[in-house]
């Protein structure tokens, strides 16, 4: 099974984030894989969970959200398919579902630190990091509360 994230809008639109463990973790935490620099985003925000073929979308109680398809995501994981935007504080992604087993991107592909300005705040998130985490910084301005749509419960 191939799953991936592509950035869907600013600085980084199109950039594709190839997802190669179980539980791929969303949040500013170090142990993170994706580590957006974003005070909209928690710690420990959310993951896309792999398990016996299906992939999933877990919130951890963040802050501001998860959304799926606009629809925010309250405790708990559902199901995602193929083509499903998710949000995680100002960013966007497009998550991609292949049944095809591919070959395992090499170290050099699967590290990626995306920035495009400053961050301010924290620079523990600029340090080096481990070769399956990716930094993100975007600048676009978060959307207002009041576009998020509907509140999905598991």
């Amino acid at each position: 099974m191939q799953v991936s994230l592509t950035v869907v809008g600013g600085v980084h639109d199109g950039r594709k984030i190839g997802i190669n463990v179980p539980e791929f973790l969303i949040g500013r935490d170090a142990k993170c894989h994706l580590r957006p620099a974003s005070n909209d985003v928690s710690r420990l925000h959310c993951a896309i969970v792999i398990r016996q073929g299906i992939v999933f979308l877990r919130d951890y109680g963040s802050s501001n959200g998860t959304y799926l398809n606009k629809r925010m995501l309250v405790h708990g994981e559902l199901q995602l398919e193929d083509g499903d935007l998710i949000q995680v504080g100002p960013l966007t992604f497009r998550i991609a579902i292949a049944s095809e087993p591919s070959p395992r991107p090499s170290p050099e592909d699967a590290s990626v630190i995306l920035h495009d300005r400053p961050v301010s705040g924290d620079t523990e998130d600029l340090e080096p990091s481990p070769s399956d985490t990716v930094l993100i910084a975007d600048s676009r301005k978060p959307k207002n509360p009041g576009d998020a749509g509907e509140v999905l419960c598991p």
